[in-house]
Order: C-alpha cells, then sequence, then structure tokens
C-alpha cells in the first residue's frame, strides 16, 4: 500500500513535533486484526506502535503539566461485519489507556462516518471539536495531493473558523499541522 500512502497520510510530522508546535488534542484512528489494534487510515495500515505513542503522549502530559486530549477512531472504509466486537474492542483499548496512561484526557471515542460517540469521557472542561476535514474531499478526493490541499486551505478553514474557537474550550482539527 506504499503506492497510495500519500492518499492515507495526514500528517507528517512526528507526535513531538506536533505537541512543541502546540498541537493538544490528537487523533488515532484504529482496527482490529486478530484482537489486536492496529493504527490505520482509510486502506492503509501503518506499522507504528499504539501503546508507545501514548505513552509518549502521557509523558508530554506529565513532564510538561500540559493538558493533551486524545481522540480513537474505529477505522473503516465500509462498516465491517464484526463491526459490534470491533466497537467493543474500541471501547475496551480506551479503559485500559485511561487505567494505564491517566495524564491524557481521553475525550472520546467514536465510529467514523455517522461520528457516532460509543463512550465519552471528559470532564466540563474537555473543549468542543470543532471537526473541519481539510484534506481531500468527495469529488476532488483524486485530484490534489493531500499535503497540498490542506497547506492551501488550512490557511482558509483557520480564517473562516478562528470565531468559533476559543482558545481555551474549543480545538479546530486540521490536516497537516
Amino acid at each position: 500500500m506504499y503506492l497510495i500512502n500519500w492518499a492515507a497520510k495526514c500528517q507528517s510530522k512526528t507526535l513531538n513535533t506536533q505537541f512543541h508546535d502546540g498541537a493538544k488534542y490528537f487523533d488515532f484512528r484504529v482496527r482490529f486484526k486478530d484482537g489486536k489494534p492496529v493504527i490505520a487510515h482509510g486502506l492503509i495500515e501503518y506499522k507504528g506502535n499504539i501503546d508507545h505513542m501514548v505513552a509518549n503522549l502521557n509523558y508530554f502530559a506529565e513532564y510538561f503539566g500540559e493538558t493533551i486530549y486524545l481522540r480513537f477512531v474505529l477505522e473503516y472504509n465500509k462498516i465491517p461485519e464484526d463491526f459490534a466486537s470491533q466497537m467493543a474492542s474500541l471501547v475496551d483499548l480506551v479503559r485500559y489507556y485511561r487505567g494505564k496512561y491517566p495524564n491524557i484526557t481521553y475525550t472520546y471515542i467514536m465510529s467514523k462516518w455517522n461520528e457516532q460517540k460509543v463512550a465519552t469521557y471528559y470532564s466540563k472542561d474537555t473543549p468542543t471539536l470543532i471537526h473541519k476535514y481539510s484534506s481531500v474531499l468527495k469529488e476532488k478526493r483524486f485530484l490534489w495531493i493531500p499535503y497540498w490541499y490542506a497547506k492551501l486551505h488550512n490557511k482558509t478553514f483557520l480564517h473562516k473558523y478562528t470565531k468559533e474557537v476559543s482558545s481555551d474550550s474549543d480545538v479546530l482539527m486540521l490536516d497537516f499541522i
């Protein structure tokens, strides 16, 4: 799938760089194979270690005294036949991480296309997510390289939605920050 990675990749910076550049809200896309979580986006599956990434975010939160939010999304292109067990695995995964890495605020987990909330873990101080997809949308999907599309359109999204985003209470989620 390496040849189509350009269509699935949404970030080019490491978690460390994103954090130090100001990101405090992270979105992890996973699917489950043989009961184990796999990092995925669209058709692409990545080799990254989810536990290692969550541990790093937990360390950042603890060491720097920052509130870090982590959202898990069940990634799929069409609803899988074992959807109920995939969702149950996702709920179990977040429960596990909440116990193992308590310095992160797990805002919520949901299924992909209908943004159905499956479980909510937040306090009254959790920011509202303003989710504006900035990479390739609908019919434009095959016309642009997502990185350049996002780079060109993030400025428009930032300008248009800045009024909706309060620095303390809302999060604007964009690709390729």
